[in-house]
């Protein structure tokens, strides 16, 4: 084989190489890209857990200062009707 064929061939591999390069490098700012897609999309999840949660235990709050009020004026009715 000739020395200036083997050269040739070794360009053209090497242009190759590069190519390959030059995708790999796309594909890696795409992944890069999706992975912060995903972490945003996981804190906003997680945010919206964390509200959830805060709403429930808002919820388990009110409901159980209503069950006390229910409890305090029945006991109330019941006084007033005792009297009558």
């Amino acid at each position: 084989m000739e020395l200036t064929q083997r050269l040739d061939e070794l360009e053209e591999k090497i242009n190759q190489l590069i190519i390959q390069l030059k995708n790999l490098k796309i594909e890696n700012n795409e992944l890069k890209e999706k992975n912060l897609d995903l972490q945003r999309m996981m804190a906003d999840k997680e945010k919206t857990i964390n509200d959830l949660t805060r709403y429930r235990e808002k919820e388990d709050q009110i409901r159980t200062k209503i069950e006390s009020i229910l409890i305090k004026l029945k006991d109330f009715t019941d006084i007033n009707s005792s009297l009558l």
